[in-house]
């Protein structure tokens, strides 16, 4: 959460876990190790808080990180949060790492949806953005098993491509683990 100064409020753990070298808190700004990177932020932060429209959005931005894709952020002004000129907040962040994993775990694939042992750790791995000849060879499986078993995970799921499938399963990374209520 950032004030009418771009400077943060209030970060969440999930935030402070992105801090270190290529990420810091200078100043109570957030700063890229790249200073263009850095320059590019402040510049859409600006012109984000000084916007009339309180539900203004601007465009992703990324903050390349050394030998790691980079963070992808998301500056916004939420109506609920920034409601008026005079609140404490008037920007909300979110930065995503592409690079953790979040993956819906085993046991609630196999026993919600039906799935395999097999066929539910395929399906991690491609909730996780991996492609398919990847997952295999991860896995230890030939493309040709991975397939048949990308089959039998659609029909489980009832979705029809690898695309429905990963934003199924992305809603689904909170699932409680079944295993862990017993």
């Amino acid at each position: 959460m950032l004030d009418r100064n771009a400077k943060i409020l209030r970060m969440n753990p999930a935030a402070e876990r992105l801090l270190g070298a290529d990420l810091k808190i200078i100043s109570q700004r957030l700063c890229s190790a790249d200073p263009k990177a850095t320059a590019a932020l402040n510049l859409a932060l600006h012109t984000l808080i000084g916007s009339n429209e309180p539900t203004t959005v601007i465009p992703l931005i990324l903050l390349p990180r050394v030998n790691r894709r980079p963070l992808l952020i998301h500056a916004m002004r939420p109506p609920a949060i920034c409601e008026r000129a005079s609140a404490p907040c008037q920007a909300v962040l979110v930065l995503i790492d592409p690079d953790a994993h979040y993956l819906p775990p085993e046991s609630a694939l196999r026993s919600y949806f039906g799935l395999s042992i097999a066929e539910a750790r395929l399906a991690q791995h491609l909730a996780s953005g991996e492609a398919l000849e990847d997952a295999a060879k991860d896995l230890g499986i030939s493309k040709n098993t991975a397939r048949v078993q990308l089959k039998a995970v659609f029909t489980k799921l009832n979705v029809h491509r690898q695309a429905e499938l990963v934003a199924l399963l992305a809603q689904l990374i909170d699932l409680p683990n079944p295993a862990s209520h017993a």
